[in-house]
C-alpha cells in the first residue's frame, strides 16, 4: 500500500500543549482525510508541516514518499494548497492570477483555458474572471484560491479551514470535487473545525486535542462509537443561558444562541426527561429535532467534552 502521508513520532511544539506533540499516523493514497479539532489543537501546524512551511522539531514526516521541501519544485508541484487566508496579485484579474499558477505548475498551455473555464464556472465566478482581484469580496478570493490549487489536478490537495467564507452553493460543488478526486484515487487532506461538513466529505479522520490524536479511523468506525446515542436539537423561543443539565442519560450539551445541541443515550425514555428539565429551568421551547448523532458528537465524546457547551 502506498501512503500519501507517513508520520512517526512527529513533534513541532511552540508551547506546552500547542503544536504537534509526538504524533504518528499513516494516510493511504486516495483518501479524503480530515484533521478535526478545536482552535489551537494543532490542525494548522499540520498544514505548515505538510506544505514544508515549517519542519518538525523531532520525528520523521514523509509526503508522497519524500521529506517535504518547500524549495523543491518537483515536490511542491505535486501539491495543491488552500490556506485559511487568500494571497493574490490584487492588480491582476482572477483569470490572470489562475493562469500564472497554471503555467508555473506546468499545465499544458492549450489545456489552461478550458480547465480554468470549468473551474471558474463551478466557483460561480465566470462573469467576474476578468475583473481585478482588488474588486473581489472575501468569499470570491477564497474561491479563487481553490481554482489556483485545483488547476493542475494535484496528487495531494491540502485544505486549511476550507468552509470559511464560502456560500452553500460552492460548498456543494466542493463536495462534488472532493468526491470526484476520491473516486479517481487522488488524496485530499482537510484541516478544520466544521464537523458537519467534514463528515459529509471525508472518508476517514483524526480527532486532535492539545497537539495529540485522540481518535482516528474511517467515518464508519468513528460514527460507530456514537451508535448508542441520539442527537436532540432544542430551539428556544428566547435566549436564556442554559446551565449544564445534571441528568443521567445526557452525555454532552452545547449551546449556540437559542439552539442547544444535546447528545442523549439512545432510547425513547430519555427525550421526555430532557424536555422536562428544560421546562423546569424556565426555557420556552419552540422546536425539537431528533436525529442520529454525527461526527461532531463523536468528537465531543472522544475528546472528553461531556456535559459541556459553548454559548454565543
Amino acid at each position: 500500500m502506498k501512503f500519501a502521508v507517513e508520520a512517526h513520532d512527529v513533534f513541532r511544539c511552540y508551547a506546552p500543549d500547542r503544536g504537534i506533540c509526538g504524533v504518528s499516523l499513516s494516510v493511504p493514497c486516495g483518501e479524503c482525510f480530515a484533521f478535526l479539532g478545536r482552535n489551537g489543537s494543532g490542525k494548522s501546524t499540520w498544514v505548515r508541516l505538510l506544505t514544508a512551511r515549517e519542519r518538525p522539531d523531532k520525528g520523521l514526516l514523509s509526503v508522497l514518499g519524500s521529506t517535504p521541501k518547500r524549495r523543491e519544485r518537483a515536490f511542491m508541484s505535486r501539491l495543491g494548497v488552500v490556506m485559511d487566508n487568500s494571497i493574490h496579485w490584487e492588480e491582476l484579474s482572477g483569470f490572470q492570477n489562475a493562469y500564472f499558477c497554471a503555467r508555473i505548475q506546468n499545465v499544458p498551455i492549450g489545456d489552461i483555458p478550458s480547465r480554468l473555464g470549468i473551474l471558474f464556472e463551478k466557483a460561480g465566478l465566470a462573469d467576474r474572471a476578468e475583473d481585478p482581484v482588488s474588486t473581489y469580496s472575501y468569499g470570491m478570493r477564497r474561491k479563487l484560491s481553490f481554482i489556483k490549487a485545483l488547476v493542475h489536478d494535484p496528487e495531494v490537495l491540502v485544505l486549511d479551514e476550507p468552509t470559511a467564507g464560502l456560500d452553500d452553493a460552492f460548498l456543494l460543488e466542493l463536495n462534488r470535487i472532493l468526491r470526484n478526486r476520491y473516486n479517481r484515487g487522488r488524496t485530499s487532506l482537510i484541516c478544520g473545525t466544521d464537523a458537519d461538513w467534514i463528515g459529509s466529505v471525508a472518508s476517514s479522520a483524526a480527532f486532535m486535542e492539545k497537539g495529540c490524536i485522540v481518535a482516528e479511523g474511517s467515518m464508519d468506525a468513528l460514527l460507530a462509537g456514537v451508535s448508542g446515542y441520539q442527537q436532540m436539537n432544542v430551539v428556544l423561543r428566547n435566549w436564556i443561558r442554559v446551565p449544564v443539565p445534571g441528568i443521567r442519560g445526557i452525555w454532552s450539551a452545547r449551546q449556540e444562541g437559542t439552539t442547544v445541541h444535546v447528545v442523549l443515550e439512545d432510547g425513547p425514555e430519555w427525550i421526555p426527561r430532557a424536555l422536562e428539565w428544560f421546562t423546569s429551568i424556565g426555557a420556552c421551547i419552540r422546536r425539537v429535532e431528533v436525529r442520529a448523532p454525527g461526527l461532531r458528537d463523536a468528537f465531543l465524546l472522544k475528546t472528553g467534552y461531556v456535559l459541556d457547551y459553548e454559548s454565543e
